[in-house]
């Protein structure tokens, strides 16, 4: 399995895949309105314009196994964000099927190539406090807790903490 640059056409899968892992990973962390209310057709169109987006220079990237998508990444610029203006792991989401194989390994280091590319100064990403699994892989790719903030989110006011 290799990394490729997403395509218009990948919205649905990514969309799909997102909320299938989101719902997963948060299914303890988050309120139950948020999982109820933040399925494909809330995250189709954010896909679909970030995919057709020509202007953030984000680099939106996927894995497949033959014909289907099984795990997804998105890097950008944050300019004015939590990440003090570093380049930003906004998404990294592997299946549960495909986890522990090494893909999200893949995903972060085409993310972090892409980011260096555009002359971000420096990576960092925002992890939700409790998803203790995410923790552990940043940290064994030797991130570092820098900081909290709150994602004021949709829906859920959730508390991160950034690596860089």
């Amino acid at each position: 399995m290799q990394v490729e640059l997403a395509e218009a056409a990948d919205a649905p899968a990514i969309a799909e895949l997102h909320v299938d892992v989101w719902s997963a990973t948060y299914a303890d962390l988050a309120p139950p309105e948020a999982l109820e209310r933040l399925g494909v057709a809330v995250r189709l169109p954010q896909w679909q314009a970030a995919l057709a987006d020509t202007v953030s220079a984000a680099g939106i990237f996927v894995i497949r196994s033959g014909d289907v998508i099984v795990s997804f990444a998105k890097a950008q610029r944050d300019p004015h964000g939590p990440m003090n203006g570093r380049g930003e792991i906004k998404h990294l989401y592997v299946s549960d099927s495909e986890q522990s194989r090494g893909l999200g390994r893949l995903l972060f280091n085409a993310s972090v190539s892409h980011l260096k590319s555009i002359g971000a100064p420096g990576i960092a990403l925002g992890v939700v406090d409790g998803n203790n699994r995410a923790i552990a892989f940043y940290e064994r790719l030797g991130g570092k807790h820098i900081g909290e903030y709150v994602d004021p989110g949709p829906l859920w006011r959730s508390r991160n903490l950034i690596y860089a």
